[in-house]
């Protein structure tokens, strides 16, 4: 708040650069006394502030000491405020799903300067590499990578808080990594498999087959 204080004190006898200006009162809020714009501003001690009504006494006195006071009450109406989301990192390996719970989920380290947890979690962009399905009432979700795919995916999401207002949009970050082969046991399965039907048939018939003279 700005007050202009010309508006509260008038001396005919002296002019108004003359007056000396004292604040009392206030236990939390800020004042700065702007002696070139004759404005005094009242402000909260930090952002989201709303705490007790504060009375601040203005007291103003000419060089002579005549002096006159005057008091005014301060109350910071309280306002919802959006919640607070954090960017969050995961990983898994390829071709595995990722399930993530609600306590590691997308509402992990999330504030809201109101003190109260966020009540949605919505998904704002889908991830490029991957399919993900997010349980919106408390942030756990499941992510799979699509098939063959390993290097770093994402997917962006916002929180909402009871009063309908919404986080700022942040990212989800997935490390698929690589998953090795094992090459020799897909080898030594591929021996062991029995020769199809037809094949033993064909063969049967070929080693009974006489030449001709």
């Amino acid at each position: 708040a700005t007050i202009k204080l010309d508006q509260f004190a008038r001396d005919k006898d002296h002019r108004f650069d003359e007056l000396k200006w004292t604040f009392t009162g206030n236990k939390f809020l800020r004042i700065n006394h702007d002696r070139v714009r004759n404005e005094l501003k009242v402000a909260q001690p930090y952002e989201h502030w709303n705490g007790a009504p504060e009375t601040i006494t203005f007291t103003v006195t000419d060089p002579e000491g005549a002096s006159a006071t005057t008091k005014a009450k301060f109350t910071v109406i309280s306002v919802n405020d959006a919640p607070v989301a954090v960017s969050q990192a995961y990983q898994t390996k390829e071709g595995d799903v990722l399930e993530v719970n609600a306590t590691n989920g997308l509402m992990a380290g999330a504030k809201d300067p109101d003190n109260e947890k966020p009540i949605e979690a919505m998904l704002v962009s889908k991830p490029q590499n991957g399919s993900v399905k997010i349980n919106s009432r408390d942030g756990s979700f499941s992510y799979k990578p699509n098939k063959g795919f390993y290097g770093l995916d994402e997917f962006t999401f916002k929180l909402k808080d009871k009063g309908g207002l919404y986080s700022k949009v942040e990212t989800a970050e997935i490390n698929v990594s690589f998953k090795m082969k094992d090459v020799r046991k897909a080898e030594e399965v591929k021996k062991e498999e029995p020769a199809p039907a037809a094949e033993k048939k064909k063969t049967t018939k070929s080693k009974k087959k006489k030449r001709r003279k």
